[in-house]
């Protein structure tokens, strides 16, 4: 069972983890988008929060994907989906029928979002 001198041990290594992905990332110039939601992630993780996570990635979809139509994070998205969309696809042939159904859905709503960022254009 874990005390709260593991889950504190734990914590640090994913903070610890999160820095370094973003001082790498900004030294690499990647998108401020995906920092930022490293970020994101590592508070989720920590705090055990995953609705905070969905709700800042919806959050940022609306923003700026439909609301302003920011084409760094349009070009980002869609990126980060067709690779997505493409590793789905590559697993659909190796996996098995439980597995392939849950893959299936995940492409459907993965290409839609794709469509419709890149209908957004």
């Amino acid at each position: 069972m874990l005390n709260s001198d593991n889950y504190f041990a734990i914590n640090i290594k994913k903070s610890e983890t999160a820095r370094r992905d973003i001082c790498r990332g900004l030294a690499l110039a990647e998108n401020p988008f995906r920092l930022f939601m490293i970020a994101v992630g590592c508070i989720a993780d920590m705090s055990g929060d995953g609705t905070f996570l969905t709700s800042c990635q919806q959050s940022l979809y609306n923003v700026y994907g439909a609301g302003l139509e920011d084409s760094q994070y349009i070009e980002h998205r869609v990126s980060e989906l067709e690779r997505n969309i493409n590793k789905l696809e590559r697993c659909l042939d190796t996996c098995n029928e439980d597995a392939r159904e849950r893959l299936q859905f995940a492409l459907r709503l993965q290409r839609n979002e794709l469509e419709k960022l890149t209908n957004s254009k």
